[in-house]
């Protein structure tokens, strides 16, 4: 099992592929809002506000934790925008 970065597709050509089931949806959604302007620019308003949450020591007043897209992070932008963190 792997995800389908292409070092790891390279390496394991010789066996029978089984993709990371978690890397499939993230996938997914990179490629859905990729190139989309809007997207970008909330995503990066978000990050901002959270940001600034997070150093004023205001999140620690909210029910929920805040998370902020990160490319290496797994499912990232389901989190940010179904408000599970």
């Amino acid at each position: 099992m792997y995800d389908q970065g292409s070092n790891f597709i390279v390496a394991f050509s010789e066996f029978s592929s089984l993709h990371c089931f978690a890397h499939i949806p993230n996938t997914v959604l990179k490629h859905t809002f990729e190139g989309s302007a809007s997207f970008d620019q909330m995503l990066t308003n978000c990050n901002l506000v959270i940001k600034y949450l997070k150093k004023s020591g205001l999140q620690r007043k909210l029910e929920k934790q805040l998370i902020q897209e990160a490319k290496k992070r797994w499912c990232p932008r389901y989190e940010v925008n179904s408000g599970q963190g």
